[in-house]
């Protein structure tokens, strides 16, 4: 938490509130943010995204079969994880309703549950575990391929590394 001053409100980003009480001569426009610095890009290229997805799925896979367990679930249930909520913004439209919830403009993890609960079953099983790394790219790579075409090379690759 923080306090600044009216002039201040200008330059430091923040996301848009709810202003919900102010005194009479309150200029409600300083709560509005100016800045749009630190916000989240919008995916620009799909099929880069899913390329980095299927690329680090393979790479935490590869990790993963010479034992850094670690680096492996890194690779594939933060990284990969990560990419999925980039290309979700494209494939799943967010929930609306009356509740004002939006996506947050610094972080795509804040209110997922709310805005696309159709992710869930994806969180359930492709972030299961230290030692399931292998299962969770299963998982995580089922989903890719209900959404988009998904190269076969990279494909053959994580499933040859995923299932043996």
């Amino acid at each position: 938490m923080a306090v600044f001053e009216p002039a201040e409100l200008r330059s430091i980003p923040f996301a848009e509130g709810k202003l919900v009480w102010a005194r009479d001569g309150f200029d409600p426009s300083i709560v509005e943010p100016e800045s749009l610095q630190g916000w989240l890009k919008p995916v620009a290229d799909e099929s880069y995204a899913i390329g980095e997805l299927l690329s680090c799925l393979y790479v935490g896979l590869c990790c993963f079969r010479r034992g850094e367990m670690l680096s492996a679930w890194r690779f594939v249930q933060n990284y990969c994880i990560a990419r999925v909520l980039q290309v979700a913004e494209l494939w799943i439209p967010a929930r609306t309703g009356g509740d004002g919830l939006q996506d947050d403009p610094y972080n795509r993890e804040r209110r997922v549950e709310f805005l696309r609960p159709e992710l869930a079953e994806l969180f359930d099983k492709g972030i299961a575990g230290y030692r399931s790394t292998p299962k969770a790219a299963l998982a995580i790579l089922a989903w890719v391929e209900l959404h988009a075409e998904v190269n076969q090379s990279m494909k053959a690759a994580i499933l040859e590394f995923a299932e043996n």
